[in-house]
């Protein structure tokens, strides 16, 4: 094989694995968009209490315990949501079907309407 059909396969190979690659900022958007109104807002409120300084404690006081559990939750829903995005091969499979294949008995079969015979 000569060298350039060997660098041409590699350069394919590696475009290819390019192209697998998720965007981090577009998976992001797209876990965001997932979530519901409500979640979305209880991030959006935690964000604007750590982005003013509060620490963690003041945050839980101040959203209530319920809210704060709440916004915990949301973001584990988003983490999980982008994790999934970011990581496309690790769904998890579902299990084949056990048992014997389903079989329609002979007599069923399509009727047509106009004639009333199959």
């Amino acid at each position: 094989m000569s060298t350039y059909n060997l660098k041409k396969r590699v350069t394919a190979i590696e475009n290819k694995m390019k192209m697998h690659v998720p965007d981090e900022d577009f998976c992001l958007v797209l876990a965001i968009e997932a979530l519901n109104e409500n979640e979305r807002g209880l991030i959006e409120e935690y964000r604007s209490l750590v982005c003013a300084g509060f620490d963690e404690e003041a945050i839980k006081s101040m959203m209530g315990e319920a809210t704060f559990e709440a916004a915990v939750s949301a973001f584990k829903h988003l983490d999980e949501k982008f994790k999934r995005l970011m990581n496309p091969d690790e769904r998890p499979v579902r299990p084949k079907r056990k048992g014997k294949p389903l079989k329609l008995p002979k007599e069923a079969g399509y009727v047509y309407p106009s004639t009333g015979s199959r």
